[in-house]
């Protein structure tokens, strides 16, 4: 598991530009039979998270995936890709 986090670490990047102020959240990945992904949160890093509030009171955590790696994960290129979530 600690190579898959240093790959992930790796791949920290959104939209083509790394950021160091961002914070790995999660993974997704392909289901088993391939036609679904799962998706793992972090529970600690999910506490932590930076939270914003809607107008109507709703609570959110908002996290970013890149387009271009979800596609890869959907057509079999890639096995698993970072959840992350850019810091103020």
């Amino acid at each position: 598991m600690a190579e898959l986090e240093d790959y992930i670490r790796r791949e920290l990047y959104v939209g083509g530009m790394f950021t160091s102020k961002s914070e790995l959240m999660g993974y997704v990945r392909r289901s088993n039979n391939g036609k679904a992904l799962k998706i793992s949160i972090n529970v600690e890093a999910f506490e932590k998270a930076e939270r914003y509030k809607t107008q109507d009171g709703q609570e959110y955590v908002a996290m970013v995936l890149r387009l271009d790696t979800v596609y890869q994960l959907i057509e079999g290129q890639k096995d698993v890709t970072n959840i992350t979530q850019i810091l103020p």
